[in-house]
């Protein structure tokens, strides 16, 4: 972390297999963190490319009853989109 903070990049996206204190690490940063999901907890950018997916077809979410199928108590996606 701290090597890539020393070429002084604009932003740093960040995803990790460990349980990674992206909080933590920004505070210690003035650059944004983007957290592209890290350990077990979540995987944001894929629930971000879902949500884009379906408001191509529907023009708002509010309101809707979204399936997800599968082992929900393992899915980083679905955790991530809750």
């Amino acid at each position: 972390f701290w090597t890539v903070h020393s070429m002084m990049p604009n932003a740093m996206v960040v995803r990790c297999g460990d349980d990674f204190d992206l909080i933590g690490a920004s505070k210690k940063t003035n650059m944004p963190l983007v957290n592209a999901g890290f350990g077990t907890h979540s995987h944001p950018t894929q629930a971000l490319l879902d949500t884009f997916t379906m408001l191509e077809f529907m023009p708002s979410l509010e309101v809707k009853n979204i399936l997800f199928i599968g082992d929900i108590g393992h899915s980083r996606v679905a955790m991530s989109h809750m």
